[in-house]
């Protein structure tokens, strides 16, 4: 069920897309810190996906309050389905994406959308603050870009998506550009962000980032985050799935021998993070996957003497896509023993 709004209404500046699924407890900090935001000219959407507590009742009552609050109830279909149907209903050329736990300053939409209005860019993001729950550590997240510690305007280049954090919130993009190149949210996985984040930043020309910490990140027990943190089970494996998706986005588009290197870095590093922290029973799921996608696709792994390392330690998986139980244990042991390759 969707709350229609009169087209006669001037569209938004920014469509804020909130997913809620059970967070009675944090919802109220949640959609008050938008409903404050200074940048008044906003579209809240918010989609009760299924949820079993107060959740869906509170955004109604808060969508009475505010004309701006767009709720949609729909059957529990997960984060990705929930955003998409989001970006479905969305209105403004704007978008931005916070999870329901967490809570923006009340300058984030305004000095975002500034950026993006007076420089022409494709993306805007901000810093970000991660907090713990009461009694736990509060800790300070670096800002949102690596390489540079100073807000400033970068053309996009593998460099720059390489260095920039792979998760949706705390920026604004474009959605001419999500729906001209079809980048949508895939459905049913877990680590959701890793294939919309950097499909979209491999169509944009620039980005513009603020290094002040405008979005406040709750980290809590049993939150999507926090069992994904914890490791140990088999979605993981999504991640891979994820890069694979990616994979094919960018040979469609054309660019993938631009960034072969950044791809199969990031693929490796994938494994490698996986195993370390994959249930045994699991470790032998992650080798056949990763070993039929190398493959697969090993001629488009660069040869180049800087990559060798790298390509060689892809290609020994190809071996253990059909691994005995003896095989991985092996492997196993071996990789707890390296480091992560850059």
């Amino acid at each position: 069920m969707v709350q229609e709004k009169s087209n006669s209404t001037p569209p938004p500046l920014i469509s804020i897309i909130i997913p809620v699924y059970n967070v009675e407890e944090y919802l109220e900090e949640c959609i008050e810190s938008v409903c404050n935001q200074t940048l008044k000219e906003i579209e809240i959407i918010c989609i009760d996906d299924g949820s079993t507590d107060r959740s869906g009742t509170l955004l109604d009552e808060y969508a009475m309050r505010d004309k701006r609050i767009v709720v949609i109830h729909s059957p529990n279909r997960g984060l990705s389905a929930a955003r998409n149907l989001g970006l479905k209903h969305a209105r403004a050329e704007y978008i931005s994406f916070l999870d329901s736990d967490d809570y923006i300053a009340p300058t984030m939409c305004e000095v975002l959308y500034t950026a993006m209005i007076e420089h022409d860019i494709d993306t805007a993001m901000c810093g970000i603050s991660v907090v713990c729950e009461e009694g736990q550590e509060y800790r300070n997240k670096h800002s949102s870009y690596y390489i540079e510690d100073k807000s400033g305007l970068y053309p996009m280049n593998v460099n720059v998506m390489a260095n920039t954090i792979v998760v949706v919130y705390a920026k604004i993009l474009k959605k001419s550009l999500l729906d001209r190149f079809g980048i949508r949210f895939l459905e049913g996985k877990v680590h959701e962000d890793m294939h919309f984040t950097y499909a979209y930043l491999s169509v944009t020309r620039n980005i513009y980032v603020i290094q002040e910490n405008l979005l406040f990140r709750r980290i809590r027990e049993n939150s999507i985050t926090d069992i994904s943190h914890k490791g140990y089970n088999s979605q993981h494996i999504d991640s891979l799935e994820q890069l694979a998706y990616l994979f094919d986005f960018w040979n469609t588009l054309g660019i993938l021998e631009s960034v072969a290197g950044f791809f199969w870095s990031t693929y490796l590093s994938t494994i490698y993070t996986i195993a370390r922290t994959l249930r045994y029973r699991y470790l032998h799921i992650l080798l056949h996957v990763a070993g039929t996608f190398i493959m697969e696709h090993q001629e488009t792994i660069p040869t180049d003497d800087e990559f060798l390392p790298q390509r060689e330690m892809l290609l020994e998986y190809i071996a253990y896509k059909d691994a005995t139980i003896r095989d991985v244990a092996v492997l196993l042991r071996k990789m707890r023993k390296e480091q992560a390759p850059a």
